[in-house]
């Protein structure tokens, strides 16, 4: 597996992308979860020579029980032939995120907002 690096100008490196089917790469398993405060979106990804990816995305919505809801009803475990059980067994019992989403301002945040909520979690 190979990561790209990508080095801003205050010189920390930083990993912007992952590719798990780079020529010459081990096997591995990626798991990635991506949070915004509307959406959260699972990707698992098995790479044993040839890569399988299984996506699911949650949006947030007001009156659903929960808050969140995804299209159909389709978990991680339903696709365990092309991810493996296990793959699928690991990323099914990950907690959903909710303090995360919560803490994120949302697109119409003010600035104000943002700075409120950047200055709490460095609290």
């Amino acid at each position: 597996m190979q990561q790209q690096q990508h080095t801003p100008p205050s010189g920390t490196p930083q990993v912007i992308g992952i590719d798990p089917g780079a020529a010459g790469g081990d096997c591995c398993a990626v798991v990635n979860v991506h949070i915004t405060h509307n959406q959260v979106v699972f990707t698992a990804v098995l790479d044993m020579g040839s890569k399988s990816q299984k996506q699911i995305t949650w949006s947030r919505r007001r009156n659903s029980p929960g808050g969140w809801v995804h299209p159909g009803a389709a978990d991680f475990i339903d696709h365990e032939e092309e991810i493996s059980r296990e793959l699928a067994e690991y990323v099914a019992g990950l907690d959903f995120p909710f303090a995360v989403a919560n803490m994120l301002p949302g697109k119409r945040a003010t600035a104000a907002a943002v700075e409120q909520a950047a200055k709490a979690v460095q609290a």
